[in-house]
């Protein structure tokens, strides 16, 4: 059957306008044209039924997706007739032959093999009496199968017939994967365009250094209007005339932009200028890419200004902490070197009182043991005050002689106690140092210690 010549031109024509038909289809209207086609094959070639079958994109599921009938009784209901990851199959032998790429092709029922019980009861509950199902692959793969299947006869399949009906076949899956690669290519574009226009940075697309697209955030970031106030500009337009090394940003810009169409990726510091004028440190990176065979640039650009004054205040910080740190090491090998000398001094003042003991007792001793052991009234009178001069007579006795001192010389025992020099005090006073030398005198008189053997400052601090 189907051998005519008519029959021929007839089928050539139907492919030509199928592949026609095929070449311009938006992946939208793919699923319309198919059912609208498969309409004119059953019409054609002269089967009753035509059934698609589609793997999904994730290989896990073969599914029934289009179906057409010359009557609408006959037609199939689409539903999932394979779980293939789960192994799970309605028609298990049909399947097992079409994922080995094999074609299914029987007149009668009575010609499936005895391992085909599950597909031979399938077969017979939807009326098909004689069947071609033939495997879609692209590229290798394996994308779904179409099912040509009479229901009112039995027929014997011509090789011309099962030859045309691949061709048939073929022109479906090429439309089917393109419709993926198309589905797939707009999924992906849509992605980058939302990863594009999400990106917290500026985005900026470059070729021979001129701006040919940006993303939302360039907008905002550089205050301008809209992208056609950047799209079309040179990069040079959005910097400041010179960069910070006085290099002129047109030409550093142009240089940066070789090396990275070079093939390598380039990182700088940049100082941009927005639309107002205003001026902001930006972090920028710059690599190639190629689309239909252009060089092209993608620029990022990150605002840095908040990350550079952070890093000058740390810095500030830092030095100043430095600063702090070396001025308490000075404090404090002043103050060990003052602690140094007032255990000196504690020493000394040791050693003074054990002489000054010694000489005022040493006298009096000496009286008693050559004498009559007794000493004259003068003598004791001498003792006692020697006695009352070293040891005083209490803080209160220091204190009612501190209470005599006038404001400067009580400011000069303060400076004394600090361990300053008389010509430091001097300085520090503004006065002579004569002046200083005549105030101790006065203070070691009025503290009673005129006669006495006693260091000044070490006094001044036990005492305070």
């Amino acid at each position: 059957m189907y051998t005519s010549i008519d029959e021929k031109l007839r089928f050539e024509l139907m492919i030509s306008e199928l592949c026609s038909a095929f070449v311009s289809v938006a992946a939208d209207k793919v699923d319309d044209e198919i059912n609208r086609w498969l309409a004119f094959v059953i019409t054609t070639l002269g089967v009753d039924r035509c059934t698609l079958f589609q793997i999904t994109e994730d290989d896990s599921t073969g599914v029934l997706t289009h179906t057409w009938a010359a009557r609408k009784s006959l037609a199939l209901e689409p539903s999932a007739i394979a779980e293939l990851r789960e192994g799970v199959y309605v028609l298990p032998w049909s399947v097992e032959q079409l994922l080995r790429g094999d074609h299914i092709v029987f007149s009668s029922m009575n010609e499936l093999p005895p391992s085909a019980t599950e597909d031979r009861e399938f077969f017979e509950s939807s009326g098909t009496k004689s069947n071609v199902t033939l495997p879609m692959s692209v590229g290798g793969s394996l994308i779904g199968a179409i099912a040509f299947s009479t229901v009112r006869l039995e027929i014997k399949w011509s090789e011309e017939l099962i030859g045309r009906l691949r061709m048939v076949t073929h022109v479906f899956a090429s439309a089917l994967a393109r419709k993926r690669a198309d589905l797939e290519l707009k999924s992906s574009y849509d992605r980058y365009q939302t990863l594009f226009e999400s990106a917290s940075d500026a985005i900026i697309v470059l070729k021979d250094n001129v701006i040919v697209e940006c993303n939302g955030n360039s907008v905002a970031m550089f205050k301008c209007a809209n992208k056609s106030e950047i799209i079309g500009h040179k990069p040079c337009e959005l910097s400041t005339e010179k960069q910070v090394d006085g290099e002129s940003s047109f030409e550093k810009m142009s240089r940066l932009a070789d090396v990275a169409l070079s093939g390598i990726p380039q990182q700088f510091y940049w100082k941009c200028q927005r639309k107002d004028e205003s001026i902001f440190d930006a972090e920028i990176s710059l690599n190639t890419f190629k689309v239909s065979g252009q060089s092209l640039l993608l620029a990022i650009v990150r605002d840095v200004t908040l990350h550079i004054s952070a890093k000058e205040i740390l810095k500030e910080a830092n030095d100043r902490l430095q600063s702090e740190r070396e001025m308490l090491a000075e404090k404090n090998a002043a103050l060990r070197a003052i602690l140094s000398q007032i255990e000196q001094q504690r020493l000394e003042y040791e050693e003074q009182v054990c002489a000054s003991l010694k000489n005022m007792f040493a006298p009096s001793l000496k009286k008693l043991r050559t004498g009559d052991g007794k000493l004259s009234n003068k003598d004791l009178t001498k003792l006692e005050d020697a006695f009352e001069s070293l040891v005083g007579q209490g803080v209160s006795t220091f204190k009612e002689n501190y209470a005599k001192l006038s404001p400067r010389e009580t400011e000069v025992c303060r400076l004394i106690a600090e361990g300053r020099s008389s010509k430091e005090i001097s300085e520090t006073l503004n006065v002579a140092p004569q002046t200083i030398h005549k105030h101790r005198e006065i203070i070691r008189r009025k503290l009673k210690i005129q006669n006495l053997e006693i260091n000044l400052p070490t006094y001044l601090r036990n005492k305070s």
